[in-house]
């Protein structure tokens, strides 16, 4: 599991070479703003809690991914993502494209598109790092008339990061089964990317995704 997150990036190829250049390009490009952006809100987590040292964990980040996401049009009462928490910190671009839902007060509101900026979003092994001190927000994916992209980043922590205790120093919820971010990451990462380690379900949602390399 610790080479997943260093594998070389299979980059698309078409008839036009200009065209493939630009588009791993704009992808590195893409990638290396989002990872700006997590960095920038993990240090100032860090900061606002009196832990600077949060960074400490995300000095590496192998895992995090820059993916491409796109949903087809139907009709709006369907959820194409269902409810769920991320797990670390998500830096999401959702356009002009709504159906975002988050979940406040026992309901679920529409979450404003993202425009030209990023909606970030934490996830629950933060919160739990955190001892609880910022909150994992629970959201899902209306589906929408129309076809609907969005680009998802997820920055993460490295792969021996500690994740068995928080940064005051007490046992998260997961510590009792994991050490370290790596640990975590092998049972996580089936369920979320079947298709990255050869497991194919046809009911996932079609996407492309881009790690840190070549």
């Amino acid at each position: 599991y610790r080479g997943v997150g260093r594998e070389t990036n299979l980059w698309p190829k078409t008839d036009d070479p200009g065209f493939d250049a630009h588009f791993k390009n704009s992808f590195i490009k893409s990638f290396e703003t989002r990872r700006s952006v997590g960095k920038a809100v993990v240090k100032c987590i860090g900061s606002v809690l009196g832990h600077p040292e949060l960074s400490d964990r995300f000095i590496e980040h192998e895992f995090s991914t820059l993916g491409l996401r796109r949903y087809p049009a139907g009709m709006e009462n369907r959820l194409t993502e269902l409810e769920h928490e991320d797990s670390t910190v998500t830096i999401l671009s959702t356009f002009q494209n709504p159906g975002l839902e988050a979940l406040y007060e026992g309901r679920y509101w529409d979450v404003p598109t993202s425009g030209e900026g990023f909606i970030v979003n934490i996830g629950t092994l933060i919160s739990d790092i955190t001892d609880g001190k910022v909150l994992a927000v629970r959201h899902r994916v209306r589906q929408i008339q129309e076809e609907r992209f969005s680009i998802p980043f997820f920055f993460t922590p490295s792969f021996d990061a500690d994740v068995a205790t928080t940064l005051t120093g007490r046992p998260t919820r997961v510590g009792s089964r994991y050490k370290i971010f790596g640990e975590w990451m092998r049972d996580y990462l089936p369920g979320v990317e079947p298709g990255l380690l050869g497991v194919h379900d046809q009911d996932t949602c079609p996407t492309a995704g881009f790690t840190e390399g070549d």
